[in-house]
């Protein structure tokens, strides 16, 4: 009996430990990871080329169908967005990296790679491996490990549970890294191609199905609907690119994708201070910036029928020391700026995303 609790306790202490590395940290500088951002490099030039070469005026199934989950989870997966059980995903992300003997900074790289495989291609398929340069065997190599299940055609439909892990699933419970990609390869977000809400202009770093969660609770309200509306917006544009042939309307889509950015902001368990630091580390706290941002939450405001925002209240309210401010004591902003500036330097994916 002393053994067995002696044994629970160890895994218990390791677990906390991975739990912290997992929640609020980025890669470690330590690892080796020269073959990862070689193949990164070439994942993402190829991605860059695909989606510049594709007809966005056509429903193409077969380039768009892995994507899909990004919009609608309840549509999808079968599973709503508001029982996604993060504690259950990152259990299993530990279970699995017990069962394989991985160290914590296995486990982050892997979990890193899940989110870019998660940007790049989605959902992806079984069939659609040929397609993805230099990572068919790495993506088969993450499946089996992470029990990610993966299916064999179009059309194909999984029930999932709300702990089952994919790589769409990566980018919502990881979205610091999701993020931090971006911002370092801004060219390679969608750009919204073809947009009527104008999210294109938004920073690299909001385009991607995650975001919500990198905003922090103790938001007031107009900041809260700044970021929610101008992601939201972004969510919207990249539906109607993927699947111009839904017939709801705007307003209909909007509505339906603003709730999944509620469930998102509530979900995940990230500390404000964290999220805010985040948000600094990729420059989406600089008032230039933040302006666009609003600009593009307005555009949304009309289509739902909410009052617009005006700049004018953040140059009153919010911008202190050249910075959008989060919390009252905006010495809390900056200290949390300083740290997630050092977390982003661990990610060290400057060479990766220099495409």
């Amino acid at each position: 009996m002393f053994l067995i609790l002696l044994k629970w306790m160890m895994l218990s202490s390791k677990m906390m430990n991975l739990n912290h590395v997992l929640l609020e940290s980025f890669a470690p500088p330590e690892i080796d990871t020269s073959d990862l951002f070689n193949f990164v490099k070439l994942s993402l030039a190829t991605m860059n080329h695909e989606f510049n070469e594709l007809d966005l005026g056509i429903n193409n199934e077969d380039e768009f169908e892995s994507l899909l989950a990004f919009l609608a989870p309840i549509e999808n997966d079968k599973c709503s967005y508001v029982d996604l059980n993060f504690d259950g995903i990152l259990k299993h992300i530990f279970n699995c990296s017990i069962l394989h003997n991985w160290i914590g900074a296995d486990t982050v790289r892997d979990i890193n790679e899940m989110v870019m495989f998660g940007l790049c291609r989605g959902d992806i398929r079984k069939d659609q491996l040929r397609k993805t340069v230099g990572g068919d065997e790495r993506i088969v190599e993450l499946a089996y490990m992470y029990k990610i299940p993966l299916r064999s055609a179009a059309g194909e439909r999984i029930r999932l549970q709300s702990d089952t892990l994919t790589f769409v699933r990566a980018v919502t419970c990881f979205p610091h890294v999701a993020s931090l990609f971006l911002f370092k390869a801004v060219e390679f977000a969608m750009d919204g191609a073809k947009s009527v809400l104008a999210s294109e202009q938004l920073p690299g770093a909001m385009k991607h199905s995650g975001f919500c969660g990198l905003i922090p609770k103790c938001c007031d309200p107009y900041l809260m609907k700044a970021y929610s509306f101008a992601h939201t917006a972004y969510m919207v544009d990249f539906g109607k690119m993927i699947n111009p042939g839904d017939k709801r309307s705007l307003k209909s889509i909007a509505l339906r994708q603003l709730d999944y950015s509620k469930s998102g902001i509530e979900k995940l368990p990230y500390s404000d201070e964290f999220k805010v630091g985040t948000l600094r580390a990729v420059g989406l706290t600089d008032p230039g910036v933040f302006k666009k941002i609003v600009d593009v939450c307005n555009n949304l405001c009309k289509v739902v029928g909410e009052p617009a925002l005006t700049f004018a209240t953040a140059e009153k309210n919010h911008i202190k020391n050249g910075m959008i401010c989060f919390f009252e004591d905006d010495s809390k902003d900056v200290a949390a700026g300083e740290q997630g500036k050092k977390s982003a330097d661990k990610l060290r994916v400057t060479s990766i995303l220099n495409v």
